[in-house]
């Protein structure tokens, strides 16, 4: 071969192994970016840096499927609607966790679950796409319980056809919550005849009612209404109402495990439906506050003796013993209830459970119902309260004529609590030349306290009487739940301006756990002491209270008597006092000792 081919063809050659080897080197470069790649993922991976939330679901077709892959094998299938369960679990998305799975791995700390995880399928069909991202499940235990979710108090048969179930119900899962009722009626065995495989199981409707505006603390009153389609348990074969209490949504408690309530239990022969017809045993009932703390027996003995006057021998006292009722309250109280005046439950149990005020809306909703058939009218008021009518007139003539209304709410005379009137020496009370202390006793309350607060713009409180039969709850100042739909209408002295005749309580604010004397301060018997608007002059004044001070208002001037060191205008009110004589006389002739 020449030398010149020879050439030619080194040429050739040498130009082919550079080209060559210009490829190597790019290979090895984008060989060694990969590897580079490669172990950055695997350390984002271990340190769980790649992160894909729910949101990036979103973007993913409507049956497009995730599978998510934790570091520690954690497996999940999680569909673009954000739906994720465990591939080894049974359960389906919508169902509960095994109560197992609330154990924590050590105190304090959740347990992590590592099992496989899978979807619950909401309609993807086969052959969908899955996506790999990187996910850790986290569990959440729960311990312990930190409040009942309902304590039952007590029920009532309303009728043929309906119950009410009175309680306290934790005030999260009821009044922030959804907690629920369901009613039933079961018939209890047939003594004879029938067998047992004829025995029925009613379904029945639950409504419930949270009567205590809120007010409640941890636990709020709970009033549940049961109705039935049909009338049971009036073939008098007894039977039990049973009420199935559930946590609702958000209380991490399944719904479909509700707690079984037996309610109310009809022996054999017990159903008698002449008691839910008049005439009812009482015209009027006493439904009372709980009575609490350190009581003044002699205040008790005196609104006791005042009201079973009023009231007259077709009346009872429904009286609620929360710690009050002492040895000497119990002494004052106890001729009475020999007499048939007075029953006394004792709910000091109670205190367990923080509700409003020693639960005093529980209490009110209780005596409702359980007087529901007993009297005409059902009276709400407390026990430094006395109710007052005319001198002149009757309670029962008086009630008649609102006979038209559901509820009647009447008002408040505020009493001074420790102001009394000057008496001087050898001075009669103005009855007919009787000294104020009747043989029986020294003075009462009632004849002592004897000024009126006038300070005008206030709303004092109201309280009311009620036909039981036409409301389904009941408050401390009203009833906000009668059979009837217009409340005002069927509500005299609704509104705070409107007036209920001849009819009012005076109300004796801090005196019934007061064990002093009562005339902490003095005010002038008559008006025509009063110092003139210029004067500012001190008026009579004795004992250890305070001094009493005239700041006459022209405007005022006649309907005012004195104004104390604070600007309190106060007027002489003798209508309570008037009466004292007729009470004593009363009580003695009563039998009371």
């Amino acid at each position: 071969m020449s030398r010149l081919r020879m050439n030619k063809l080194c040429r050739q050659s040498c130009q082919g192994r550079k080209i060559d080897v210009k490829s190597f080197l790019a290979g090895m470069l984008l060989a060694g970016f990969m590897v580079a790649l490669q172990q950055t993922v695997g350390s984002m991976k271990n340190k769980h840096l790649w992160q894909i939330t729910y949101s990036d679901l979103a973007h993913t077709s409507m049956s497009a499927r995730v599978k998510i892959i934790g570091s520690e094998g954690d497996q999940l299938l999680c569909n673009s609607k954000q739906r994720c369960v465990e591939a080894s679990s049974t359960t389906s998305i919508d169902g509960e966790g095994d109560e197992s799975a609330q154990q924590a791995s050590m105190p304090g700390e959740g347990k992590e679950d590592n099992k496989p995880q899978q979807y619950g399928d909401e309609g993807g069909g086969d052959g969908e796409a899955d996506v790999m991202i990187t996910k850790k499940k986290r569990s959440f235990s729960s311990y312990g319980h930190a409040l009942a979710l309902f304590v039952h108090m007590a029920s009532y048969r309303g009728g043929p056809d309906s119950f009410s179930v009175i309680g306290l119900g934790a005030k999260p899962a009821h009044v922030y919550g959804e907690a629920g009722f369901q009613c039933e009626w079961t018939a209890s065995a047939p003594s004879s005849g029938n067998s047992s495989s004829d025995m029925r199981s009613i379904k029945g409707s639950a409504r419930k009612f949270l009567p205590d505006w809120n007010l409640g603390r941890q636990y709020t009153v709970v009033v549940v209404i049961c109705t039935f389609d049909e009338a049971v348990g009036t073939d008098r074969a007894g039977g039990s109402l049973v009420v199935h209490a559930t946590h609702g949504e958000g209380s991490g408690i399944p719904s479909r495990s509700p707690v079984r309530i037996l309610a109310l239990t009809e022996r054999e022969g017990e159903y008698d439906a002449r008691r839910f017809l008049p005439p009812y045993p009482y015209e009027f009932v006493y439904c009372g506050s709980p009575l609490y703390g350190q009581l003044n027996p002699q205040r008790i003995r005196e609104w006791i003796a005042h009201h079973a006057r009023l009231f007259g021998r077709r009346a009872h006292f429904f009286l609620y013993d929360a710690g009050g009722v002492t040895n000497d309250v119990a002494r004052v109280l106890r001729p009475w209830q020999e007499l048939g005046y007075v029953s006394i439950h004792d709910i000091r149990d109670q205190e367990r459970f923080d509700g409003y005020y020693h639960n005093q809306f529980l209490v009110a909703n209780d005596c409702l119902h359980r007087t529901r058939f007993l009297p005409l009218w059902t009276f709400f008021f407390d026990v430094d309260e006395f109710l007052w009518v005319p001198h002149n007139q009757s309670l029962r003539a008086i009630m008649d004529s609102f006979s038209n209304y559901t509820q009647v709410i009447f008002r408040q005379k505020p009493m001074a609590a420790h102001i009394c009137q000057v008496r001087r020496p050898n001075e009669d009370d103005g009855h007919d030349g009787k000294q104020l202390s009747s043989s029986r006793d020294e003075a009462w309350a009632m004849e002592e306290l004897v000024y009126m607060n006038m300070t005008r713009g206030v709303e004092w409180d109201r309280k009311y009487a009620i036909q039981p039969r036409n409301a389904l709850t009941a408050g401390v100042h009203r009833s906000d739940d009668i059979i009837k739909e217009d409340i005002v209408q069927q509500s005299l002295g609704y509104y705070p301006d409107s007036l209920v005749p001849n009819l009012y309580f005076y109300h004796f604010h801090g005196t019934i756990n007061f064990h002093g004397d009562l005339c902490q301060s003095y005010a002038p018997r008559s008006k025509d002491v009063l110092p003139s608007a210029s004067s500012n002059a001190s008026l009579m004044s004795s004992g250890t209270g305070s001094n009493i001070f005239g700041k006459p208002n022209p405007e005022e001037h006649e309907l005012v008597d004195f104004y104390d060191i604070h600007g309190t205008p106060f007027r002489l009110d003798t209508g309570l006092r008037d009466l004292a004589p007729s009470i004593k006389e009363f009580e003695r002739q009563t039998g009371i000792p």
